[in-house]
């Protein structure tokens, strides 16, 4: 029994070392140039050139600038200088030639931005203490969801991409610094607001792109880039929830500022190029397709480019914002 159990361990070991090999691979590719920009209306153009490398040139790693790149920016087929402010409807094509690397170049169309109409807003209150004491004649502490309707109205032919994104103000965060009063004002007033999570299960669009294998496995995450392609050609209502938001207030002071906070709601209408590489890169970081691929049970996810090398993103957007401000409904929990 021990010699077959020596044998089988040796056996094993003879199979499992025909798996491995010490080898050096040979790669015949020569780095080419890569061109990345994110074009934004009424900004002007910011490009990014670089070079490719292979996984075990660390110097490369560490410093891949192109020292000798020369960067064309066409907009509309005419050759525009580098502080060019482009329009939304632009067609903008960058071309990069190096000594070195050869040329790389990539176009993209800045798109028609889409204005969000605010339909309503709510703070669902989940707790409250508000009350008066000896140290502060004004103590609040509020603790609520906030639910904003957002209309968005898609009025071309064509298929659209967008993106939502927020930005949290108050007195102590303010949009602008211009108007900031006293850096110590709203500490010793012991100020706070904290803006919650974007609860992504309350809108059907931020999860249209989840693949059915990732549904029943339950690994999706909702996707803050969308499309038109519910609602091409009419409106839609975006139901945005922030969860676990806080308000907290304690002071002697009654200042109507104390009260002006909330969000800044902003609607992005983007490039294909950006959604492209959002949704790749989406894929890559926790779609299941990219555990099936590490598994070995699934096509390799090919890298997403719109250059014409093959290395780097050209995208656009343009933007407009909106603001909820929660002041008339906090002013109401004045003791």
């Amino acid at each position: 029994m021990g010699i077959l159990r020596i044998f089988t361990y040796c056996l094993l070991a003879l199979l499992l070392s025909g798996c491995y090999e010490t080898f050096s691979p040979d790669i015949d590719e020569k780095p080419v140039l890569c061109i990345n920009a994110l074009i934004k209306a009424g900004e002007p153009v910011d490009v990014n050139i670089s070079h490719t490398w292979i996984y075990s040139d660390f110097e490369a790693m560490k410093n891949h600038e192109v020292k000798d790149a020369e960067v064309s920016i066409y907009a509309n087929d005419e050759r525009v200088t580098e502080g060019y402010i482009p329009k939304e409807g632009d067609r903008i094509r960058i071309v990069a030639k190096s000594d070195k690397y050869g040329s790389a170049e990539s176009e993209t169309v800045v798109p028609y931005s889409t204005v969000p109409k605010l339909i309503d807003w709510d703070m669902d209150i989940i707790s409250q203490n508000v009350y008066s004491d000896d140290e502060y004649a004004i103590n609040i502490f509020l603790y609520f969801n906030l639910a904003i309707k957002l209309e968005i109205s898609d009025i071309s032919d064509m298929e659209d991409y967008y993106r939502i994104s927020f930005k949290d103000f108050s007195l102590n965060f303010p949009l602008s610094d211009d108007n900031l009063k006293d850096p110590d004002y709203f500490q010793n007033n012991h100020l706070f607001y904290g803006n919650g999570y974007l609860d992504y299960n309350a809108e059907p669009l931020f999860f249209e792109n989840v693949e059915e294998l990732e549904s029943i496995y339950g690994s999706e995450s909702g996707f803050d880039f969308f499309t038109d392609k519910q609602f091409s050609g009419s409106a839609y209502t975006l139901n945005l929830l922030f969860i676990g938001c806080h308000y907290q207030l304690q002071t002697n002071v009654c200042d109507p500022d104390f009260f002006d906070c909330g969000k800044m709601i902003t609607l992005h209408s983007v490039s294909k190029s950006y959604y492209d590489w959002e949704y790749y890169d989406m894929q890559i970081d926790s779609g299941i397709l990219a555990d099936l691929t590490n598994w070995g049970f699934n096509d390799p996810i090919w890298g997403y480019s719109n250059v014409s090398t093959g290395a780097g993103v050209v995208a656009a957007e343009s933007s407009v914002s909106i603001i909820v401000n929660l002041k008339d409904k906090l002013e109401k929990f004045l003791p």
